[in-house]
């Protein structure tokens, strides 16, 4: 019991780092939605390739907790009709040892369909199609 109460401490922190992460990735600006109408994001899309910036808004996001990690995905709207899918990860060094590990990848999409099929089957994908009202596939 000692160990799950410890565990669920670390993930609320880290869950609390990457909810805080987020927010200072998007300008804040008073509106409705998750963060507003329209926010300037940087979206990060592998080690080598260079980040995705736009302004935008996101449309939806869903977050799971796996025993080493939280894991996020994301869907944004541009003003031209453009959607970016985003999926990240963040590492939880309070119960793996070393530093906390952040990756991300992210693609842009003429449909929202395009932009929903990117993300692999799971979990968090299943929670991102619920909150769009959207077919499981």
């Amino acid at each position: 019991m000692f160990r799950s109460k410890s565990r669920r401490s670390s993930v609320e922190s880290v869950s609390n780092s990457l909810n805080s992460s987020l927010r200072d990735r998007g300008a804040q600006a008073p509106g409705s939605g998750i963060l507003g109408p329209i926010h300037h994001f940087t979206v990060y899309s592998g080690h080598k390739a260079r980040p995705l910036q736009f302004d935008g808004e996101i449309l939806v996001e869903a977050q799971t907790v796996g025993v080493a990690a939280v894991y996020r995905a994301a869907i944004y709207k541009k003003p031209d009709g453009t959607f970016i899918s985003e999926y990240s990860l963040v590492s939880m060094p309070q119960l793996t040892g070393g530093d906390p590990k952040w990756e991300s990848e992210a693609a842009a999409f003429d449909t929202l369909d395009a932009a929903c099929a990117w993300f692999r089957p799971g979990l968090l994908t299943k929670k991102l199609l619920r909150k769009l009202k959207r077919p499981m596939t």
